[in-house]
C-alpha cells in the first residue's frame, strides 16, 4: 500500500512530485516540509535519486522474521534504495517520554506498528534503531539482518537523512537486507551471540553466511585475517620498519581486498583499508605511485556509496591524503604513524 512520503498516512489521495513524477504526497503542506531540511528527506537532493516506497519497494511478510523490506524492481549495484529522514531517536525519547503525543496520528502509528508488538516502548527502539542514538527510519527499520547482506547504509548528518545503497545487483522479488553487527571486526561466534541476545535473531536459520558451513569457515577466515592485518599496522606505525614491511603490508591488503570482493563488503571498508595502504606507503614515502592509485580507487568507492566526496570522513580523509601524496600539502611522518595508529585500533574490537 502506498502512503505520504512525508507524514507515512495511508488510505488517503495522494499526489505525486512534478519533477521526479515518483514521490508521492498527501498535501502540499507535507511536500513543502520535505522538499528542504531540517526536518525532511531534503527531496531536493535525492529528487529522481532514489527508489520510493510503493513503486521501487514494499513492505510485507516475511516468514519466522516477521515483515521485511523487498525490491519490486530490479536494483543496480550502488544504486540508492531508499533516502529517508529520521522519524525521531532513542534519545528523543528519553528527553521527552511525551513526544508521541505531540505526533501526527499517522507518524505515531507508523512506529507503533514495528516489531515488537507488544513490550515496552524502548523494546521497538532496541530492535529497529540505528546507531547509538537508536534513530528510526520507518521504512529501513524494517530491514532485516543478513551477514551476507545486500545492501549498506549511512546516515548523512548534516541533512539527518539515512540512505541505503545495494551492495551487489538485486532482483525485484529479492528481499533487501543489511548487516545489524560487523561481518569483518568479530568472530563468528561473537557476532552470533550479540545477535541473539539483542535481537532475538537465530542466525543460523536465517542467514546466508551462517547457515552455510563453507561460507562461515570463510567468514571466520576473513575475520582472521582482517584482525592479522590490523594488528601489522600498528606494529608498523609503532616502530622503525624496513622496506621489507611495506611490502608484507601491501601483500596483506592485497589478500585481504580479495576476502572483500568476494564476501562484496559495503564501500567503507574498501575505503579505509585503501586509506590505510597509502599512508603506509607515505610513512617510507616509497611506491607513491601506488599511493595515488589507492587514494583513487577510494575515491571511487566513496562517490559511488554517498553520491557526494563531501559526505563521508573516511572519503574526506582520502582527500586530504591525495594532497599530501601529489605535494599540494605537507604533514609530517610521525603525524602519519599517529594517524594509521589511530585508525587501527579503532577497528580492533
Amino acid at each position: 500500500m502506498e502512503c505520504c512520503a512525508y507524514c507515512y498516512a495511508e488510505d488517503v489521495s495522494l499526489q505525486t512530485c512534478s519533477k521526479c513524477h515518483k514521490r508521492k504526497y498527501c498535501s502540499g503542506d507535507c511536500q513543502r516540509k520535505d522538499w528542504n531540511k531540517p526536518g525532511g528527506q531534503c527531496h531536493k537532493f535525492y529528487c529522481g535519486k532514489t527508489g520510493e516506497y510503493g513503486r521501487c519497494f514494499e513492505i510485507k511478510p516475511a516468514g519466522e522474521k516477521g515483515f521485511g523490506l523487498y525490491a519490486k524492481r530490479d536494483f543496480k549495484k550502488f544504486e540508492m534504495i531508499v533516502a529517508e529522514r529520521r522519524l525521531l531517536s532513542y534519545d528523543d525519547f528519553k528527553r521527552n517520554p511525551n513526544i508521541f503525543s505531540n505526533m501526527p496520528d499517522s507518524e505515531r502509528d507508523a512506529f507503533m506498528n514495528l516489531a515488537p508488538s507488544t513490550g515496552q516502548i524502548f523494546e521497538k527502539f532496541i530492535m529497529n534503531g540505528f546507531g547509538d542514538e537508536g534513530n528510526i527510519f520507518v521504512h529501513m527499520s524494517r530491514v532485516n539482518h543478513d551477514c551476507f547482506a545486500n545492501t549498506s547504509y549511512a546516515h548523512i548528518v548534516d541533512r539527518d537523512v539515512q540512505i541505503m545503497v545495494a551492495k551487489k545487483a538485486i532482483k525485484a522479488g529479492e528481499e533487501i537486507t543489511t548487516s545489524y553487527e560487523h561481518l569483518l571486526y568479530m568472530s563468528p561466534s561473537v557476532r552470533r551471540s550479540r545477535l541473539k541476545r539483542k535481537y532475538g535473531i537465530c542466525c543460523e536459520r536465517h542467514c546466508s553466511i551462517c547457515s552455510n558451513p563453507t561460507l562461515d569457515k570463510r567468514a571466520e577466515e576473513l575475520n582472521k585475517a582482517q584482525r592479522e592485518f590490523l594488528e601489522c599496522l600498528l606494529e608498523f606505525s609503532r616502530k622503525n620498519t624496513g622496506k621489507s614491511e611495506l611490502d608484507r603490508i601491501l601483500k596483506m591488503g592485497s589478500d585481504l581486498r580479495e576476502f572483500y570482493d568476494e564476501f562484496e563488503v559495503q564501500p567503507s571498508p574498501y575505503i579505509n583499508l585503501f586509506n590505510m595502504l597509502s599512508m603506509c606507503c607515505l610513512i617510507q614515502n616509497r611506491k607513491l605511485d601506488m599511493a595515488r592509485k589507492f587514494l583513487d580507487l577510494s575515491l571511487e568507492n566513496g562517490n559511488a556509496f554517498t553520491g557526494s566526496d563531501q559526505e563521508a570522513s573516511a572519503v574526506t580523509e582520502a582527500l586530504l591524503l591525495k594532497k599530501i601524496v601529489n605535494g599540494e600539502m605537507n604533514f609530517p611522518t610521525s603525524a602519519f604513524k599517529e594517524m594509521l595508529s589511530e585508525i587501527a585500533s579503532s577497528f580492533i574490537l
